[in-house]
């Protein structure tokens, strides 16, 4: 027997059907997502990211790959602590010690890159009592150099011409190393000569004879206060990176000491000569120390927009110690000596062409014996400011 459908089913699987699909509906609309994209998970904010590149970027490794790395006085460059302790160190003393006024002192550029050439001569006289008095004269010695500096640390190295071309062993060291800002100015000198040396003066006779009993050895170290030096620099007419713009001139007071240590020996003078002399000592050393106080004056011309002329003349007059060692024994006596220096620097925008030439000089007298050194410099250089 068939039975007829039971038409009241129908409906009701309907609307459990619709139930079910719309309750599957609002459960998904429920659910919550806590994924993120990948995008937004590999990509920092744009704040980050320019941050952490400004940071790198000044980074002094990253500045010097680039060669962007201009002046080590900018403040946004991430120095070592200790380089940056350093670099505030030098400001200091920058404010403190190295301002000009700019009408009449342009500031210059940090670096500069020479090459030089030196020539430079020894004189001696030596006056004894009862004997004829001796002029003597080294040869001229000449050097060429190249030279590199930034700021305060300077590089170069020069080679002896004699050596070169003559192939002679060098008789003759110098060495010789200055520092200059606004207020101050300091050098230290080194010169040596052994032998190589001519007599020009005998008594009263004027002659060339080569001498090579002696042998001179000294140290110098001078320090300068310039009274003017807001408006003078002297270093514009020494290779220094500032221009004189405007003429000026200073009064100069300062301090200086030095250490000799010569040794004349009048066995090597030819026999001739020493038939009618009679010197006290067959050797003489002269072993001493001497100090200065020094005062003078400097005066830079500005001659136009390219030339500028400097001459400094600088007096001096202190006292000498002789140590135990010397032919003159112990003793304590007046000193003088004196400094002139004159140069001439032509500028042409970053390049430079300088000639100066520097005489430095002492003596005393006693009643045994007069005696007098110096050495006269003369230098040319060009290069270009960096």
């Amino acid at each position: 027997m068939i039975r007829a459908p039971r038409l009241w089913l129908f409906p009701l699987t309907l609307l459990l059907c619709l139930g079910a699909g719309s309750l599957r509906m609002h459960a998904q609309e429920l659910s919550i997502d806590f994924s993120l994209p990948v995008d937004a998970v590999a990509t920092p904010p744009d704040s980050l990211a320019t941050a952490a590149g400004a940071e790198t970027e000044r980074d002094w490794r990253w500045l010097v790959k680039q060669r962007e790395l201009k002046d080590f006085r900018d403040k946004s460059v991430r120095w070592p602590k200790f380089i940056q302790f350093c670099i505030n160190v030098y400001e200091w003393a920058d404010r403190t010690f190295n301002q000009y006024d700019p009408e009449y002192v342009q500031g210059g550029y940090m670096g500069k890159a020479f090459i030089s050439t030196d020539s430079w001569a020894d004189s001696y006289v030596f006056n004894p009592q009862d004997a004829p008095g001796i002029g003597m004269f080294s040869r001229l010695y000449s050097d060429i150099g190249v030279r590199a500096s930034y700021g305060i640390l300077s590089l170069g190295y020069a080679v002896d011409l004699s050596t070169v071309f003559n192939s002679e062993t060098a008789r003759h060291k110098k060495f010789e190393l200055s520092f200059n800002c606004a207020r101050f100015a300091a050098d230290m000198h080194i010169w040596d000569n052994s032998g190589g040396s001519y007599i020009r003066r005998f008594g009263q006779n004027y002659l060339r004879l080569k001498f090579d009993g002696i042998n001179y050895h000294s140290f110098e170290a001078n320090i300068f206060y310039f009274f003017n030096n807001r408006r003078f620099c002297f270093g514009a007419g020494y290779g220094s990176g500032k221009k004189q713009l405007k003429s000026a001139g200073t009064w100069i007071a300062g301090i200086s000491g030095a250490f000799y240590n010569v040794d004349f020996d009048f066995n090597d003078l030819p026999p001739e000569l020493l038939k009618d002399a009679q010197y006290p000592y067959k050797e003489y050393r002269l072993d001493y120390s001497t100090v200065f106080l020094t005062g003078g004056y400097a005066y830079n011309w500005v001659c136009n927009r390219h030339f500028l002329l400097n001459a400094t003349l600088i007096p001096r007059i202190g006292i000498t110690f002789f140590h135990s060692d010397s032919t003159l024994q112990r003793r304590c006596l007046a000193a003088f000596g004196g400094k002139a220096m004159v140069s001439l620097t032509y500028h042409a925008g970053r390049w430079f062409v300088s000639a100066m030439n520097t005489f430095t000089g002492n003596m005393f007298q006693t009643s045994h014996i007069g005696y007098g050194s110096a050495i006269e410099n003369f230098q040319i250089s060009g290069g270009v400011r960096f």
